[in-house]
């Protein structure tokens, strides 16, 4: 070891610090990826909330088999530790 340089120990927090994202980073993916550029859903038909990297999303979405493509997508957002939808179909299958 060089002098000067002391050894630290790295902690689980420490690693983990790098992989958590804010409320705030959370939202924007979910909004812009998910739901505007992934599923091309109109701005404002799904509204997202983000708390402790929690996600609700409400609203409509055009058809009931992209309820649960919503939900799936939204999990895979990084920092996603939880998915609530409270979405409706505005048409049926």
């Amino acid at each position: 070891m060089a002098a000067g340089h002391e050894p630290h120990i790295v902690s689980r927090s420490d690693l983990l610090t790098a992989f958590i994202r804010s409320d705030v980073e959370i939202r924007g993916e979910v909004e812009r990826d998910v739901l505007g550029h992934i599923l091309g859903l109109e701005e404002g038909t799904v509204a997202v909330e983000v708390r402790d990297g929690a996600v609700t999303v409400h609203g409509h979405v055009p058809e009931p088999r992209l309820i649960p493509v919503v939900v799936g997508l939204c999990q895979g957002v990084d920092g996603v530790v939880a998915v609530d939808a409270d979405l409706a179909a505005t048409r049926a299958d």
